[in-house]
């Protein structure tokens, strides 16, 4: 995490994918150099951003600076959980975080994510919303969800 005055700035991509991005507690991001495979929105949080694009995999949440994704929360582990996606699949792995991580109000350890799904760390609730390729039928060169 960046601090610039009261401002926080967060890096939420790792610096060989795309230039370092730093973005401002509006999340005002540009995202069009990489297209989001899945987003988290922020349900519950000390901050003010509203989604977090997940483009790059797997993908580091927590409170460390050199998290992927680093979340302002005292309750937070250095490195809480790993989001992945593979095969179609996005799954979230605790890191042995030690207040744990939790989908729908349950403990994991590792577990398969839906859309829909709401996803817990420290005092921070995000909403799972993605979209599997096996979802989307193309028509005609056009994709239809």
């Amino acid at each position: 995490m960046y601090y610039i005055g009261d401002v926080h700035f967060v890096r939420l991509f790792p610096a060989k994918v795309a230039p370092l991005r730093l973005l401002s507690p509006a999340w005002d991001v540009r995202t069009d150099m990489l297209d989001p495979i899945a987003k988290l929105i922020v349900t519950e949080s000390k901050t003010d951003c509203r989604e977090i694009p997940l483009c790059e995999f797997p993908l580091r949440l927590g409170r460390s600076p050199s998290a992927d994704v680093c979340i302002d929360d005292r309750w937070v582990s250095r490195y809480h959980c790993e989001i992945d996606y593979e095969k179609d699949t996005l799954t979230v792995r605790d890191l042995g975080s030690k207040h744990g991580t939790f989908v729908n109000g349950q403990p994991v350890n590792r577990v398969r994510l839906h859309p829909g799904d709401e996803l817990s760390l420290g005092l921070s609730r995000f909403l799972v919303e993605w979209q599997r390729e096996s979802d989307v039928v193309e028509v005609a060169g056009r994709a239809y969800a």
